[in-house]
């Protein structure tokens, strides 16, 4: 499954629950994609949807697909990453990806021909954007439309690869903005071509296999050539290499993914334009702001392309976690589990070794910075962090608000809507046993009878019974 066609006829071969395709007409950039997602997430239904039938900025008939970001559920995440879900848990995929941030493996270089990203070539006047299904996700995003891709640069000066995730809006046929992270790797790059009087050459990245997709979302160090970094994840999980092929505009001196479903080729101004507002991974929006120029010189996709498109607030957070959980398993070996439900909001689950660990483990995760977290919420190893029910069971049984919540001052992320200076109450929450008390122990059947219930419930009887919260339907 070397890209995201492979891996979406995989899912509808093997998985055919999975993928939901629609046949009926949209405008993207009426925010009609994420209305059908929107109508499915109310009734608690998180497939990957698939458009057959949309239009470009223009108004023209796009000569492919449209889809929703793939990684919208845990599950069909842990198929991507090539785990059997009825034979894991939602933890053995940030385990996984954990491992496989070791593991750094060089791409694979092939010629352009061998490229399917290379079907369809467009250059100079011809590689238009107009064609291409921008879209707007909430009504009062800015238009004419978004874009979500995955940029490729290299460092002016060591010629290390940098791949990253930044949104940008449509400007006019041949430019969009670009926001950059301030003092990210991406922003560094470009402000070492900009002192050197030139722009940065780099391309954009639209659809790839979700591995890619996820592994383009992690905070590597400076340090490592991320093209490395990624394939090794990419290569960990979907057992091959990461495929790289000649860019049309510069050769060899910069790669791009051979796979790919669209490469957009061109060079990063050092011009601006206002764009936003957009809703953003924190669900809100944030305001207008002052966004990077990426001028398009060369267009190169496969035939019948899929745009792949990305509603934040759906996203489910993967690159997080694992970054967190491959930290904290060197200093504090007993972590089990770690799942980040929602921004900045990390809860852990391990088993303390001494009174005020959970703490001392908590408080160091502030120094990954406000991007990674705000809130943490520390469990013992039996409950788990993607049972929201166990983690607010333990909050009401296993809390003394008075001796275990802690408010520290912590650095504000700048798109956090409840942020008002520089600094915000980081919180930390140990909701772990305060003893061996036995009023603590938690009353259940003998496993011999719930071992006799597995043996008279065949699959096709609980497959006719609902499943869902107690609370909610």
């Amino acid at each position: 499954m070397r890209g995201l066609r492979e891996f979406l006829a995989f899912l509808e071969a093997e998985h055919p629950e999975e993928v939901v395709r629609i046949r009926q007409p949209i405008d993207p950039k009426a925010c009609e994609a994420t209305g059908f997602q929107e109508y499915l997430a109310r009734r608690r239904r998180y497939p990957w949807l698939v458009f057959e039938r949309v239009i470009g900025v223009d108004g023209s008939p796009w000569p492919g697909f449209f889809a929703t970001y793939a990684n919208t559920s845990i599950r069909r995440i842990a198929i991507a990453f090539g785990l059997d879900p009825s034979k894991c848990t939602p933890a053995d995929v940030a385990r996984k990806h954990a491992d496989a941030l070791r593991r750094p493996s060089s791409p694979r270089l092939v010629a352009r021909t061998e490229a399917p990203v290379k079907e369809v070539v467009w250059r100079g006047g011809e590689a238009s954007l107009a064609p291409l299904p921008f879209f707007r996700n909430a009504e009062k995003d800015s238009g004419p439309g978004w874009i979500t891709p995955m940029y490729v640069a290299r460092d002016p000066e060591d010629g290390r690869y940098n791949l990253s995730w930044h949104r940008g809006q449509y400007v006019d046929a041949h430019h969009m903005t670009a926001r950059f992270v301030q003092g990210g790797h991406f922003h560094q790059f470009f402000q070492k071509a900009r002192a050197a009087g030139k722009p940065l050459p780099c391309v954009a990245v639209v659809g790839h296999h979700p591995v890619f997709c996820d592994a383009c979302g992690t905070n590597f160090p400076a340090s490592v050539d991320e093209y490395e970094a990624v394939s090794g994840v990419y290569q960990a999980c979907t057992g091959e290499p990461l495929r790289v092929a000649p860019s049309e505009l510069w050769g060899d001196e910069l790669l791009v993914p051979a796979d790919a479903e669209i490469v957009l080729e061109g060079y990063m101004l050092d011009q601006y334009q206002e764009a936003g507002p957009w809703s953003d991974f924190w669900w809100s929006y944030l305001p207008p702001q002052r966004m990077n120029q990426f001028r398009v010189e060369a267009i190169t996709m496969r035939r019948e392309p899929i745009f792949l498109s990305v509603w934040p607030p759906t996203e489910v957070e993967i690159n997080y976690t694992s970054v967190v959980l491959d930290l904290l398993r060197s200093a504090y070996p007993s972590v089990r589990k770690v799942h980040l439900p929602f921004p900045q909001t990390l809860i852990i689950s391990y088993r303390p070794s001494a009174p005020g660990e959970p703490f001392h483990l908590a408080a160091s995760l502030f120094r990954l910075g406000p991007e990674y977290v705000k809130n943490i919420i520390v469990v013992d190893e039996d409950v788990d962090p993607f049972d929201l029910e166990q983690v607010f069971f333990s909050l009401a049984t296993r809390v003394d608000a008075r001796k275990r919540v802690q408010v520290v001052p912590v650095m504000s992320h700048w798109n956090d809507p409840s942020a008002t200076e520089e600094t915000v109450g980081g919180l930390i929450i140990d909701a772990t046993r305060p003893s061996l008390d036995p009023r603590f122990e938690i009353g259940k059947p003998p496993a011999a009878a719930i071992e006799r219930a597995a043996a008279y419930f065949s699959e096709e009887v609980l497959a006719r019974i609902p499943m869902g919260s107690r609370f909610n339907w």
